[in-house]
């Protein structure tokens, strides 16, 4: 189901600097003030780590503190129910699946119904997301 937004409302991604550890810095920051924001789409690698070095909130916390009200989507590494789980505690309104889904196309169902989930083959991306470096333009 597509997002809905109202008119003269927006949708803001967020994505973070997708390192961690002491060398991860503040990249921006986050600030929703007036207006109609629908919706706050944060991503990053595992997106229930600090956002920026070892210590501190995910962006999804951040995204909740700064915007109490609008529509929170998790996105990083939360094909493991656990970790979804997790992130919506943080303050996810929203879960989005990369592999996860596409692994297991019916991965809603599967986690109620507490069914196995396949692990993801990379196969799955080839050869569209294969480029040899005879394809790349000098």
């Amino acid at each position: 189901m597509p997002l809905r937004t109202l008119p003269g409302s927006a949708a803001i991604l967020v994505r973070g600097t997708g390192r961690q550890g002491a060398g991860a810095r503040r990249s921006g920051s986050l600030r929703i003030q007036s207006g109609r924001i629908a919706a706050v789409h944060v991503t990053e690698f595992e997106a229930w780590r600090p956002a920026f070095g070892n210590e501190g909130e995910s962006l999804v916390q951040l995204a909740r503190k700064h915007a109490p009200g609008v529509t929170i989507i998790a996105n990083g590494n939360l094909h493991d129910p656990a970790r979804a789980i997790e992130v919506m505690q943080d303050g996810a309104d929203i879960v989005a699946l990369g592999r996860g889904a596409l692994s297991n196309p019916d991965w809603p169902h599967r986690v109620r119904q507490r069914s196995a989930l396949a692990e993801f083959d990379r196969a799955v991306l080839a050869p569209i997301a294969d480029i040899k470096a005879s394809e790349i333009a000098a």
